[in-house]
């Protein structure tokens, strides 16, 4: 039976014990909850801001027509420092959920790596046997 190789940890990664990946799995996946609801939030916000800049629009007698109102609703975007600020923070968060997805999927591989590693051995001992 072929063993696997010795494998290189990557630099940000701490080699666990074995009975460690569930719990650590699921502190990975509870951060992952915590950026979903915190993106929610914020898209709320975002959906509020929007919604008051298209109010304001659509009471401003002075736009005539719709690549007005379009062009006005674009300017008021671009000028609204909390909609900014918003955004930003909906790419952060966007950006560590994903970041933490892919230490999901890494401990999820390095933990059936770890059985599939230990399973070996207990084959070998009992062929040995």
């Amino acid at each position: 039976m072929p063993s696997f190789p010795h494998r290189q940890l990557p630099p940000d990664k701490i080699m666990l014990e074995l009975e460690q990946y569930p719990r650590e799995i699921a502190r990975i996946q509870r951060n992952i909850l915590d950026r979903e609801k915190q993106i929610r939030r914020l898209s709320e916000t975002l959906s509020l801001i929007d919604n008051q800049i298209d109010r304001a629009i659509a009471y401003d007698d002075d736009l005539r027509n719709d690549s007005q109102r379009k062009a006005k609703r674009n300017e008021l975007r671009l000028e609204d420092l909390e909609r900014s600020k918003v955004l930003k923070q909906i790419r952060d968060a966007s950006d560590r959920k994903t970041e933490l997805e892919i230490d999901l999927e890494y401990y999820r591989c390095e933990y059936k790596i770890r059985l599939l590693m230990l399973r070996e051995k207990v084959a070998q001992l009992e062929s040995a046997a």
